[in-house]
């Protein structure tokens, strides 16, 4: 890419084809992060990102009678849950301390754990994988660094993604986890528009800190930070202020996230064992700023509204689960 001053410019692609453009808006997303360790490069050792990667892995499936997962994040954990229900002995291996530590607190990461080894899932936290195994090529068994050896004729990973910077690197933005852009999808040399999971911005949530910025990773995110792109191609520099929501089917879970919970002083629980309904409220400073809700629509919705309309809910009325959350927006 080479670029002007006013913000125009020429891509060139690979094969060596002009693209002039006016303005350019970089939409790269990110890639799986590998997994680098003796073996990873065996047949079988699978990624799931795209379409392709899907379809090389239900092309897998009929053959394995033991999968291995590593990563047990929102991507592991949804695939982990579909392949059991195929018939399959799956085993869960997570570097860290708890299940999907970035995205939830830990009473829902515990919630997740229990419900998932009552299912049957084989899950290993604080697990360090020394080598992956082969035979003729293909991927046979995985060896923790404790020596104990897992049978596996397939293994995903899931361990996050990297952001696609390079180009923006070329293009001299400014990088920080991702391309740093203003509230209006800009770069920092004031003409790029960048969107989605490549973009680091500043946190869209109304009354969040000043300064503070994050990266989001999710389809809703990716949707109206475009439109916030499409307003600043047309000449009108509209700031992205929304609530940011995320989901994540596992078996018969079906968790909704809205808000962000970092910054959290106080949560909130909220649980009908008999329903499988489960949920966390968060709270900063005695305000609503985020709630984990699973087979709880009802919480979700209530919720996502309170935030959008800078409301709050009262904590310690929250606690009573006979009440619904709606009839407390205030």
């Amino acid at each position: 890419i080479a670029s002007n001053a006013d913000g125009s410019g020429v891509a060139v692609g690979s094969s060596g084809t002009r693209y002039p453009y006016t303005r350019l808006a970089l939409a790269v997303g990110a890639r799986p992060r590998r997994f680098e360790a003796e073996g990873s490069g065996l047949h079988g050792v699978v990624y799931l990102r795209n379409a392709d990667d899907a379809l090389h892995l239900k092309d897998l499936a009929p053959k394995a009678t033991d999968v291995v997962v590593i990563g047990g994040g929102f991507i592991g954990l949804e695939a982990a849950s579909s392949l059991q229900a195929m018939g399959k002995k799956v085993t869960v291996l997570e570097y860290g301390p708890r299940l999907v530590g970035r995205a939830v607190g830990e009473d829902t990461s515990s919630y997740f754990l229990r419900k998932h080894r009552e299912r049957g899932l084989d899950i290993h936290l604080d697990a360090r994988v020394r080598k992956i195994h082969g035979a003729s090529g293909h991927v046979s068994a995985v060896e923790l660094e404790s020596g104990e050896m897992i049978d596996a004729q397939i293994v995903l990973i899931g361990i996050g993604v990297i952001p696609n910077t390079e180009l923006g690197e070329k293009l001299g933005l400014r990088i920080d986890n991702g391309i740093v852009v203003d509230h209006a999808a800009l770069a920092s040399d004031g003409h790029t528009l960048v969107v989605g999971d490549v973009a680091n911005m500043p946190n869209p949530v109304p009354g969040a800190p000043e300064g503070e910025r994050i990266r989001l990773e999710s389809v809703n995110n990716a949707v109206e930070h475009a439109k916030v792109a499409a307003y600043a191609l047309m000449g009108q520099r509209e700031a992205y202020a929304g609530i940011p929501w995320f989901w994540s089917n596992q078996a018969d879970m079906k968790l909704q996230i809205a808000g962000l919970s970092m910054g959290f002083d106080k949560m909130v629980k909220r649980e009908v064992p008999q329903k499988g309904k489960f949920t966390v409220l968060y709270y900063r400073e005695g305000q609503i700023i985020a709630a984990d809700c699973v087979n709880a629509p009802l919480d979700f919705m209530a919720v996502k509204q309170a935030l959008a309309a800078g409301k709050n809910i009262d904590p310690q009325a929250s606690a009573d689960t006979a009440v619904q959350l709606k009839t407390l927006i205030a």
